[in-house]
């Protein structure tokens, strides 16, 4: 037998065996895909698969309409009015976000609203504060109760997080900057890190 008779019969083994390794291949990823919801595509706007989860991100507009289900079709239930207000994203369908605010009101807004810069609301005091009483946290200039007060900021007010800890938070406002301690804040994780 020629050698080029055994290379024409040895052809068809090797397709078979390549052809069965990229099915099988190709089937993994398949199973991969459907398993984890992402598909083989990219995760939208820009967001990473594994951030698909629930999250921080903040609002970009003073005008963010909440609406009852992931569409304009349907009715809006509550205008989020304030922009940089951080939001908890909870669920994601096909561009648009099921989020919820500090007071607890969950909506669908499209993700074009909202922003990945990281933002935090200054919490109300636990304890009742005394009639007349300034509601606000200390802002330090480092990472500790020990550290000098930069100034006060007040319950309510919308803050630019840089950078925490787990503990403090790094944050500005308007022209000041300064360390609050985590647990005033809402936009947040308890305990989480924040680069």
């Amino acid at each position: 037998m020629r050698s080029d008779d055994r290379l024409l019969q040895a052809c068809p083994r090797a397709l078979v065996k390549s052809g069965a390794a990229a099915l099988a291949f190709g089937l993994g990823i398949l199973a991969a895909a459907w398993s984890t919801g992402a598909g083989a595509r990219a995760a939208p706007d820009g967001a990473s698969a594994h951030a698909r989860g629930p999250r921080f991100e903040s609002l970009k507009a003073d005008h963010v309409p909440l609406r009852n289900g992931p569409g304009r079709e349907f009715p809006i239930s509550w205008v989020l009015s304030r922009a940089g207000l951080p939001v908890e994203v909870l669920r994601e369908v096909e561009g648009w976000r099921q989020v919820r605010d500090a007071d607890g009101t969950t909506g669908w807004v499209p993700a074009s609203l909202l922003s990945a810069r990281r933002t935090a609301l200054v919490l109300a005091p636990k304890s009742k504060p005394a009639q007349g009483e300034l509601q606000a946290f200390a802002l330090r200039g480092a990472a500790s109760d020990a550290a000098p007060v930069k100034g006060l900021v007040e319950t309510g007010r919308v803050l630019l997080i840089a950078q925490c800890d787990g503990a403090w938070c790094q944050v500005a406002s308007e022209n000041l900057k300064g360390h609050i301690d985590q647990r005033h804040l809402w936009g947040v994780y308890p305990g989480e890190r924040v680069r």
